[in-house]
């Protein structure tokens, strides 16, 4: 189901960016938006439930100059084993500058507060957290109005609600497609999380 949900979302953006002459560069009044959307599901050679992991990370940026981007970083990440839940809404900023030459580069920081609450048989908790990532990619112009998107990205996460708990951090590395058009970008990107420790 989630691959056919994919290939989808692939399908509206190419016809939609289709629409228009490929011109995106970053420029002011230009605007960006897409998202990544993210199923993952966990097992062991033990049996015993599966941990299911969803993520919904919409993107919306605004260009009020040339180069540099804006916009609000909203994200839900549900974790789901058994008869125990764990839901991480995230609010925050996008920053980034967008730079344009035979391809289209960019640098991002997503700084953002996740709020954390979990619930299952034995009780249910909440949690605070602060978000510092940073990502660089690029946009490799793959027709008149077709991209391929590569990203790396590099997070390191603090729990503000206790000083006991260590800090979090992660590598990602990302791909996708982008649609270009005149003034939008239309990017959809499957992201994968190498965490190497968490709170």
């Amino acid at each position: 189901m989630f691959s056919k949900l994919k290939t989808s979302i692939v399908v509206v953006t190419v016809c939609v960016s289709a629409l228009f002459a490929q011109q995106f560069g970053g420029n002011r009044g230009d605007i960006w938006t897409g998202g990544s959307f993210n199923f993952m599901t966990i097992g062991s050679n033990g049996g015993g439930d599966r941990d299911n992991i969803f993520t919904l990370c919409p993107i919306l940026r605004f260009f009020p100059v040339t180069g540099l981007c804006l916009g609000p970083r909203i994200s839900w990440m549900g974790m789901f084993e058994g008869s125990l839940n764990e839901d991480i809404f995230a609010v925050g900023m996008d920053v980034g500058y967008v730079g344009r030459a035979n391809v289209i580069s960019y640098l991002l920081t997503s700084p953002h507060f996740a709020f954390i609450s979990t619930s299952g048989a034995y009780g249910g908790g909440s949690a605070q957290a602060f978000f510092l990532p940073f990502s660089a990619g690029v946009i490799i112009p793959a027709g008149q109005s077709l991209g391929i998107q590569l990203e790396a990205g590099y997070s390191i996460g603090f729990n503000t609600s206790s000083s006991q708990d260590p800090a979090a951090n992660a590598f990602t590395i990302g791909i996708g497609v982008c649609g270009l058009g005149e003034k939008l970008a239309v990017s959809v990107v499957n992201t994968f999380n190498l965490m190497t420790s968490a709170f």
